[in-house]
């Protein structure tokens, strides 16, 4: 089996860091475009709401989609299929 390393920034495994301008401000700089690259760089994102509640859907599922980077998403059970018109 392969196995593929995820990069947690989080408090609990914490195998990767931020960088420091990325940790400053942190609330500021959320539509930063360094910030919004930094996501790019990953083909996938986990992003989990911090509740799950009908129709409750925020940037966590949003701002990865718009850099082009997929969530895996964990929230709204209203939310169900998402379709692309290309």
């Amino acid at each position: 089996m392969k196995y593929i390393r995820v990069d947690s920034y989080g408090t609990c495994l914490n195998n990767a860091q931020l960088d420091k301008r990325l940790k400053e401000n942190y609330l500021e700089i959320l539509n930063n475009e360094d910030f919004l690259s930094f996501i790019a760089n990953y083909k996938f994102t986990i992003a989990f709401e911090n509740a799950v509640c009908d129709d409750y859907i925020t940037e966590k599922l949003w701002r990865p989609l718009t850099v082009g980077s997929i969530p895996i998403y964990y929230g709204s059970p209203s939310f169900k299929v998402l379709k692309f018109i290309i």
